[in-house]
C-alpha cells in the first residue's frame, strides 16, 4: 500500500511543474495518457508497482480535488508553474539537442538508435541541464547523449517543436548520436574549474575556481604588467613576452597554474608564442584597494572549434596532435577576481585573446 500523500506529491510535480523530466506528452488541456504516466513512475523503484487503481484511490482519498481521470487520461486541475503543452509543430531544430538516459540503455541505443518506446515520440532536450534532470529519473549517474540535430534535419529526420524545453522526433538513428563527456575544459583546469552550466555550452565556458579540498579562496602570484585598475597585461621578458598566473589555496596551500601564455590557448599550445618564466620571477598580487591577499577567481574560456582544429592542426601534424587537444587550444581567456577581504571585484582582470 502506497502513502497516497507521497504519491500525490510525486504526480503533482510530474503534471504541474516538470513534465519534461518524466517525458510526458501533455496536450493543450493538460491531459496525459495514464499508461504514459505509469510507465514514467515505474522507472522509480518507489513506484514500481503503482497501478491505475492506485491513482483512482489517491484521488478518492484526497480532501481537495487535485486531479481528474477520464478516458484513460489524467490531468491536474490547478497549480501549473510552467507552460507544459506539447505543440508538436514540425520545425527545424537547433543545431544540437540532448537526451538523458540510463547507462544500461546504451547498448540498445547503439543498436537501434533513439526510438519512442512506449511514447509517440523520442523526447529531446534543448539544454544539458534538462537532459540531466530527465536522465536522473533513470539512473543516479545518467548518460547524456548529444544529438547532431542539424545534420539529421538536413538528411530528412523529422523534428517537432514541443515547448521551450522539449523537442520531439519520430526516431533518431545512432549515426547522429554521440555520448557527451562534459564541457571542453582545458586540461590544466580539469577538476578545479567548477563550470556554471547555466552560462556554459560547447563553445563558451564560465566557472569558478575551486581547490580540490573545496576551498574557493586563493593567493595569487603573477608575472605581468599591471595597470592602475589592477588588471594584468603581457610583459616583456628576455627576448620575448610572458603572462603567467598561479594560484595557491588559502586552506591547503596546493598550487595551480591558471594561465601561461607560452603553454595555453591556441598561440601557446600550437604556435608556442611567449616564454615560460620560473617560479622565482613571480610576484604576489595584492588588492589595489585594501592590499588583501585572498581572492575568489572566476574564469571564462572561448573554446576553439573542434572540426576547425582537426582540419588546421591535427591533419597537418598528425604525429603531434590528436582531435581532443582542441580543448587546450582555446581562443580567449577572461579572468575576474573578487577580494575576499574588502569585496572589491575586478571584472576582466585578465582579458586575453589567445589565437
Amino acid at each position: 500500500m502506497y502513502d497516497m500523500a507521497d504519491l500525490s506529491r510525486e504526480i503533482a510535480y510530474a503534471l504541474r511543474h516538470a513534465p519534461w523530466e518524466y517525458e510526458l506528452e501533455m496536450d493543450e488541456d493538460g491531459w496525459v495518457p495514464i499508461q504514459q504516466l505509469l510507465d514514467a513512475l515505474h522507472r522509480d523503484k518507489r513506484w514500481i508497482t503503482v497501478s491505475e487503481k492506485d491513482l483512482h484511490n489517491m484521488i478518492e482519498q484526497s480532501e481537495k480535488k487535485r486531479y481528474e481521470i477520464k478516458s484513460k487520461m489524467i490531468r491536474a486541475f490547478y497549480g501549473h508553474s510552467i507552460p507544459m503543452k506539447i505543440v508538436k509543430e514540425a520545425k527545424m531544430p537547433p543545431d544540437t539537442l540532448y537526451h538523458g538516459t540510463a547507462r544500461r540503455f546504451l547498448e540498445s541505443i547503439k543498436e537501434k538508435g533513439l526510438i519512442p518506446q512506449s511514447r509517440q515520440y523520442v523526447h529531446l532536450s534543448q539544454d544539458i541541464e534538462t537532459a540531466e534532470s530527465v536522465g536522473l529519473r533513470h539512473d543516479n549517474k545518467p548518460c547524456i547523449l548529444k544529438i547532431n540535430s542539424k545534420k539529421a534535419w538536413e538528411e530528412g529526420i523529422r523534428f517537432y517543436y514541443g515547448n521551450e524545453k522539449v523537442w520531439l522526433a519520430d526516431e533518431i538513428p545512432y549515426k547522429y548520436v554521440e555520448e557527451w563527456n562534459g564541457y571542453p575544459v582545458p586540461r590544466h583546469l580539469e577538476g578545479i574549474l567548477q563550470v556554471d552550466s547555466k552560462k556554459s555550452n560547447n563553445f563558451n565556458i564560465e566557472g569558478k575556481l575551486h581547490c580540490r579540498c573545496g576551498c574557493e579562496k586563493f593567493r595569487i602570484r603573477t608575472f605581468s604588467e599591471q595597470d592602475k585598475n589592477g588588471c594584468l597585461h603581457v610583459s616583456e621578458y628576455q627576448n620575448g613576452y610572458s603572462l603567467m598566473i598561479k594560484a595557491e589555496c588559502c586552506n591547503c596551500n596546493d598550487r595551480y597554474l591558471i594561465f601561461d601564455m607560452a603553454e595555453h590557448g591556441y598561440n601557446g599550445f600550437v604556435c608556442h608564442d611567449g616564454i615560460t618564466v620560473s617560479d622565482n620571477e613571480l610576484k604576489g598580487y595584492g588588492c589595489n584597494k585594501c592590499n588583501g591577499q585572498s581572492f575568489e577567481i572566476e574564469i571564462g574560456i572561448e573554446v576553439e572549434d573542434r572540426e576547425q582544429f582537426i582540419e588546421e592542426v591535427v591533419e597537418e601534424e598528425p604525429d603531434k596532435y590528436v582531435p581532443e587537444d582542441y580543448v587546450d587550444a582555446f581562443d580567449w581567456i577572461c579572468i575576474s577576481i573578487k577580494c575576499s577581504e574588502c569585496g572589491q571585484v575586478i571584472n576582466d582582470w585578465v582579458d586575453f585573446e589567445t589565437s
